[in-house]
């Protein structure tokens, strides 16, 4: 059996262990990355959410129906006011021109 000089026995451990450590690092170091990467994705998802439901909110406030439906009594009303005149004036504008077609038929 032949034997083994000690001092390159310890070198060869230290490498090995010098080796061994590194490989540690650099997987902690990619997990490290992965995790970072993770939270930013799920940073973005949440943005993301909050601005979905800060639109449909900013909708569902700015819709009529949502107005004629509150129950503030002063929505409420504003609402109906609103919707009354938007169909008066249409009825308005209808009429005048149904009105004009009939000038114009008469003169013809």
């Amino acid at each position: 059996m032949r034997r083994t000089n000690p001092i390159l026995w310890l070198q060869k451990a230290e490498a090995e262990l010098a080796y061994e450590l590194q490989a540690a690092k650099t997987k902690q170091r990619i997990k490290d990355e992965q995790m970072q990467i993770r939270v930013v994705e799920r940073t973005q998802e949440i943005l993301v959410q909050v601005t979905r439901v800060k639109l449909q909110a900013l909708v569902m406030t700015s819709s009529p129906v949502c107005l004629s439906g509150a129950r503030d009594p002063t929505k409420r009303a504003r609402a109906g006011l609103y919707s009354a005149e938007a169909g008066r004036g249409r009825e308005v504008q209808a009429g005048e021109a149904g009105r004009g077609q009939q000038e114009q038929s008469e003169r013809t």
